[in-house]
């Protein structure tokens, strides 16, 4: 994701539909001003940050994420609770940075699967597009 233009689409879309600029207009405006603007502002925020940008792409296939999905994988679940229990409890800064190495470790992880899910977002689209190509009474 290009995140330069990205955020010169957010600009164009927030200068052009913001409520400041229909001051002087109908109710009716104004709250469409203030209700596309705060649109505008959770999408940047969602296409912004990884995490919920893989959530929402998950969504859009109809896949929800719930922190309840997780509590199946206890393992994980473990060594989530070690590692907050281990920076509450940590006083020193070496140690914080072992923690931190050890979640980067995880992170690299999670990076994997979302390639990983990229490659099948990918598969998604071609289906779709191939389907679309197909005589409707083709099964």
């Amino acid at each position: 994701m290009d995140l330069r233009k990205l955020k010169q689409s957010f600009l164009q879309l927030q200068a052009e539909l913001h409520p400041d600029k229909f001051i002087k207009k109908s109710q009716k405006e104004k709250d469409y001003s203030a209700q596309q603007s705060a649109l505008i502002n959770e999408a940047y925020e969602t296409l912004t940050h990884p995490l919920s940008r893989g959530i929402y792409m998950l969504e859009l296939e109809g896949i929800s994420l719930e922190e309840r999905d997780v509590t199946a994988d206890v393992g994980f679940l473990s060594v989530i609770l070690d590692l907050n229990e281990r920076v509450l409890n940590c006083e020193d800064v070496k140690l914080l940075d072992e923690i931190e190495d050890e979640v980067q470790d995880n992170l690299l992880a999670a990076r994997d699967a979302m390639v990983k899910m990229r490659y099948f977002f990918n598969i998604v689209e071609s289906l779709k597009e191939k389907r679309l190509s197909l005589p409707a009474n083709s099964s």
